[in-house]
């Protein structure tokens, strides 16, 4: 896609990912889940290239 040239990776700091099944309500076979996201900072932003480079916290939590 010509909106993903030049993209870096996504950098998951191995020390604080926890990677967990979340419960599933055995009567709707659904599991909610809340998701929150901070924006640290938006820097570098080209309006004529249409990017930005940002710094941002994604929290999730799951509950049934």
């Amino acid at each position: 896609m010509f909106d993903e040239i030049n993209c870096e990776m996504v950098i998951i700091e191995k020390q604080l990912y926890h990677k967990e099944t979340p419960p599933i309500n055995k009567a709707t076979h659904k599991t909610q889940i809340k998701v929150d996201i901070l924006v640290d900072s938006l820097d570098k932003i080209d309006e004529d290239e249409m990017v930005f480079t940002t710094k941002f916290s994604v929290r999730m939590k799951w509950y049934v």
